[in-house]
């Protein structure tokens, strides 16, 4: 009698030497390019190899220690789009330091990994049964002990269990069906904003992961219990959006947190918004000897006017988000130039002030855009010059060569 096929599990595909030799031999290569091959080594389960090869190109960045590790096993594309990545995942764990968490929407588990490090538990609650296989498998390669995985809906699992947490932790999907990228709660799968009740009294702190792109004042009207607000940038790229909530929140203004993570260092910004709404911005009539551009936390978290008063600064202009002054202060947050010089834009000048017509141009409160810019001067992309096209004070619109400090 012939016995019935199983499909093999992933032990098996990873411990299938042809496969794992092939995924080392073509680690860099075009994964599409692979799969139009009709040479295929014997044993080769090409499908999981590019998947594989694919996810750990995708994830050198973004996941650098887990793309490195051989054992680690990658889902397809759309699992890895939305995943923190290793920097915002480390930096939002100590949240859940010695506390039982449950993290309804599992996902590749990069957010639930980083937990486990400081929690007392994970619940990773997921409701693909191929994601929650990884997910198994992963934790147990790497040595985590204290996740358990549940295949199924997150909200779903809450609803059913008896078990009460400590926290709860949730990133909406913000793809839909057509692969559209949604920002709004609303918009989002699950919509927390009817569940806001339910999930308070489902644990002490919740944890909510969102858009870069949401209007952090908007949320923040949108959401009850906030506490805090953390604007997340990795190197200057803004990348997520937290908001913690906690049940028994007194009705405080919530802290913002501006943060801005480097290999080296992680500069933080800690404000409320009655503190910005009531700073008032000394402005300066020209740049002085030293120009600031403020990092996108900043930016994005809406600290415009705060930054100084805490550093004694001066703006060019209501409008124009850059800062000012004669000494330098190398604690600002962002970077830090030094002014060679201020003129109004010809192309005659700029050439004049740009040996091979190179620099990195940017644009504050400007009528043109960088691409217009550069077409209508002739600037060339690259160089050590740095030119900000703003508006001053007094409404003209002038060109600030700098150099960075």
């Amino acid at each position: 009698m012939l016995q019935p096929q199983t499909s093999p599990t992933l032990e098996d595909r990873l411990g299938n030497p042809a496969t794992q030799s092939f995924i080392r031999e073509h680690a860099s290569d075009d994964v599409h390019a692979l799969l139009l091959r009709k040479n295929i080594p014997p044993g080769v389960d090409l499908r999981f190899a590019a998947q594989q090869i694919e996810g750990r190109q995708r994830a050198r960045a973004k996941l650098p220690t887990l793309a490195a590790n051989p054992r680690f096993l990658f889902p397809a594309k759309l699992a890895m789009e939305q995943c923190s990545s290793e920097s915002t995942a480390r930096y939002k764990s100590p949240l859940f330091a010695g506390k039982a968490v449950a993290d309804v929407t599992g996902g590749l588990g990069v957010d639930a990994l980083y937990a486990a490090g400081c929690a007392k538990s994970v619940c990773y609650v997921e409701e693909s049964e191929a994601l929650c296989e990884l997910a198994r498998h992963n934790f147990s390669a790497l040595g985590v002990a204290n996740v358990e995985v549940r295949c199924g809906d997150g909200i779903q699992f809450l609803q059913r269990t008896p078990q009460r947490f400590d926290a709860i932790y949730l990133d909406p999907s913000r793809r839909d069906g057509n692969s559209h990228s949604h920002a709004l709660f609303a918009d989002c799968k699950p919509d927390v904003l009817p569940l806001q009740d339910f999930l308070l009294s489902k644990a002490e702190l919740i944890v909510l992961k969102a858009s870069p792109m949401l209007d952090v004042a908007q949320a923040l009207r949108e959401l009850r219990g906030v506490c805090e607000a953390h604007v997340v940038a990795v190197k200057n790229d803004c990348k997520e959006l937290l908001f913690v909530c906690r049940q028994a929140q007194a009705q405080e203004e919530p802290l913002i947190r501006c943060v801005n993570i480097h290999p080296d260092h992680t500069r933080t910004f800690d404000f409320t918004l009655p503190e910005e709404r009531s700073a008032a911005a000394p402005y300066a009539e020209k740049p002085k000897r030293y120009l600031y551009e403020p990092n996108v936390a900043l930016l994005k978290a809406g600290a415009l006017k705060l930054p100084c008063r805490r550093f004694g600064v001066e703006k060019l202009h209501p409008d124009t988000h850059l800062y000012t002054s004669d000494e330098l202060l190398p604690e600002f947050p962002g970077r830090a130039f030094e002014v060679e010089n201020v003129f109004a834009p010809s192309e005659r000048l700029l050439k004049s002030q740009l040996p091979g017509s190179k620099a990195n141009v940017a644009v504050r409160n400007f009528p043109l855009t960088v691409a217009e810019i550069r077409r209508r001067y002739r600037v060339k992309e690259g160089g050590s010059a740095y030119l900000f096209a703003a508006t001053l004070l007094n409404g003209e619109r002038r060109i600030i060569k700098a150099a960075k400090v």
